[in-house]
């Protein structure tokens, strides 16, 4: 499965859990620190675990996956503006030596 496809899946489960319910089918155990899950329980009160870790972990992978996709348009233009900053320098330089 493609990135893009994974993706779009990811953002398909993200509205689901936001006006409903997304189907679960595959069960899996998580340890967590007493104080974690003290926390999560006082910070959402009415919701379940189950769906607040799934929501969780959506929201996480379609960060990371546009981040990703993102990564080489950003780098580039962090790049340019490396360049530009030292082309200003330069140019400022040389009019000081003027």
């Amino acid at each position: 499965m493609s990135k893009h496809t994974t993706y779009l899946q990811l953002r398909d489960a993200q509205v689901a859990l936001s006006v409903g319910k997304l189907r679960s089918d595959t069960r899996v155990q998580v340890k967590m620190p007493a104080f974690v899950v003290k926390a999560l329980d006082a910070l959402f009160p009415d919701t379940d675990r189950s769906t607040l870790l799934t929501s969780l972990a959506v929201d996480t992978l379609v960060r990371r996956l546009e981040l990703d996709h993102d990564a080489p348009a950003r780098l580039a233009a962090q790049d340019q503006a490396g360049l530009d900053t030292l082309i200003l320098y330069l140019e400022e330089r040389e009019r000081a030596d003027s």
